[in-house]
């Protein structure tokens, strides 16, 4: 029996996992297989000749009528390629297109040009061109709703879903309108992100964990709004450009610097690695919240966009200027 064997026979493990059918006489297998190993090595050979034979099928039917497709030959791998090159082309489009859509409009607001710089006169330097949202205006919230009044209760709005939350004032741009969930599982909703993309929001629901600071994080570092006064962090007095020695080809040789109109110091706006990064004003806000975050520049105005909604909240007088918050 054991001289019926061929003695080069592959092992069991390569056959069991059919793998490289067509190598399978060159591979070292030991000298007696256990049975198990010499009946996959019969359907291995079975394999290999009913495979030789297809092969030898599609080369006389592609010699007799060249033009003809195979039945059963797959497809290129360049029309492959194309076709799955063309459905990522076509995504990213619909992609890019989704977010120039969505794209939040806002206007610049008002900042004064004469200011105190180290108890001396300056002008205010501004770069709306690099970091626009320093100097944004912000939608005033049409989710406002008075207290013990029916007038002005969600400005017709569809409910998004929560409980309201009543804000610290009608202009509160910190506090969210809407909550839901109880202890860890408690979330709350941008306010900024809810309002329509022509007044300066992005038309969607960004619900958030407040446990865990997600919700804190969003607003001060996506929106640039101070957690203490619930109103935007400044922006930085003047610019600047130094030099700095890169240890690694990805990092930065110079640094655009900001001077904050708190601590009188320069600080950096960007990031050292020479990458780009989706929102970048990021740098700032965090020296910003931990430095000046309950202060402003002196004569900083024009904090919200001037629609029907702002129009309305100021029209209420002291029900929008008071705490609605019950303490």
């Amino acid at each position: 029996m054991k001289d019926n064997i061929p003695q080069n026979v592959p092992s069991s493990l390569a056959i069991h996992t059919r793998k490289r059918v067509h190598d399978l006489a060159d591979s070292p297998s030991p000298a007696c297989p256990p049975k198990r190993a010499r009946s996959n090595y019969l359907l291995a050979l079975k394999e290999k000749e009913r495979l030789a034979k297809q092969d030898d099928d599609r080369s006389s039917d592609a010699v007799s009528s060249p033009e003809k497709p195979l039945s059963g030959a797959r497809p290129p791998r360049t029309s492959m390629t194309t076709s799955r090159s063309r459905i990522t082309d076509q995504s990213s489009a619909s992609t890019s297109s989704a977010t120039a859509e969505t794209a939040p409009t806002f206007s610049q607001r008002t900042f004064p040009r004469d200011i105190n710089m180290d108890n001396k006169p300056a002008t205010l330097e501004i770069s709306d061109d690099i970091f626009p949202l320093f100097y944004r205006r912000f939608p005033a919230s049409s989710y406002f709703k008075c207290q013990d009044s029916s007038e002005c209760s969600l400005f017709d709005k569809a409910h998004p879903g929560g409980t309201y939350n009543p804000p610290r004032t009608a202009f509160d741009l910190y506090t969210p309108r809407f909550v839901k969930g109880k202890g860890k599982d408690k979330m709350g909703m941008c306010p900024i992100c809810i309002e329509d993309i022509e007044r300066g929001g992005e038309g969607r629901k960004v619900w958030l964990a407040m446990k865990f600071s997600a919700y804190n994080y969003h607003m001060q570092y996506s929106h640039g709004i101070s957690a203490s006064s619930s109103m935007p962090f400044s922006p930085p007095l003047a610019f600047r450009i130094t030099s700095r020695s890169s240890n690694h080809k990805s990092e930065k040789s110079t640094m655009k610097e900001g001077k904050c109109h708190k601590c009188m110091k320069w600080v950096p706006v960007e990031g050292v690695k020479d990458v780009e990064v989706k929102v970048k004003e990021l740098f700032w806000w965090k020296h910003a919240a931990t430095c000046h975050s309950s202060t402003t520049i002196e004569g900083e105005t024009d904090i919200f966009e001037d629609d029907e909604v702002y129009a309305k909240l100021k029209s209420l007088g002291p029900a929008a200027e008071t705490s609605t918050r019950k303490r």
